[in-house]
């Protein structure tokens, strides 16, 4: 059975933040709650549970730098880039503390976020955490190596439909429940 999203459509909109144009949802009212995507997603990654977390909390979900409809930075993201630069989103909205959900890489920035300002952070929720193992596979190493990374990422050379679906078998047990529309919104 395809998942489906329960409530209206999201109304997307756009912030600058450090000069780069960055893309997000909110929705709902009550203490604030980021989602923070992992590495190679985008913010439609939380797109069938937004609903039922705006009903308890304002969320706001939204494209890290360089992924997504978020523009890239002009030099390379690492864990403590993620962690000012949702710092200095937070402090775009008012928001003075969050509670933060991080999937996959954005377990790590979540993490370092509320190790090293504990007082913004009220409590964290890790989804299948990454980036805490020592082994890294391959494909995130090559994607790593200067120039070659970017061959690698760079639309619509290797990221398509077909390369996309392939690539979500490894995130998926059934890969055909994934909705097409989010795969289109992987290859955008």
């Amino acid at each position: 059975m395809r998942p489906r999203r329960k409530g209206k459509p999201l109304q997307t909109n756009s912030v600058s933040i450090d000069g780069l144009d960055v893309r997000y949802w909110t929705q709902g009212s009550g203490s604030p709650l980021l989602l923070i995507h992992g590495l190679g997603e985008f913010m439609e990654s939380w797109q069938y549970v937004i609903d039922d977390l705006s009903r308890h909390a304002t969320v706001y979900a939204l494209d890290l730098p360089g992924h997504g409809c978020s523009e890239k930075p002009p030099h390379d993201c690492s864990i403590e880039y993620y962690v000012r630069f949702i710092l200095a989103f937070m402090d775009t909205f008012g928001i003075s503390r969050a509670g933060l959900a991080g999937h996959s890489m954005g377990c790590p920035v979540c993490v370092s976020l509320a190790a090293d300002y504990p007082e913004r952070i009220e409590k964290i929720i890790l989804v299948d955490p990454g980036g805490f193992e020592k082994r890294v596979s391959v494909g995130y190493r090559l994607a790593t190596v200067p120039l070659l990374g970017n061959i690698l990422l760079a639309p619509p050379a290797f990221i398509n439909h077909t390369t996309v679906k392939r690539g979500m078998r490894r995130q998926f047990l059934d890969v055909s429940a994934v909705p097409d529309d989010w795969i289109q919104a992987a290859v955008k």
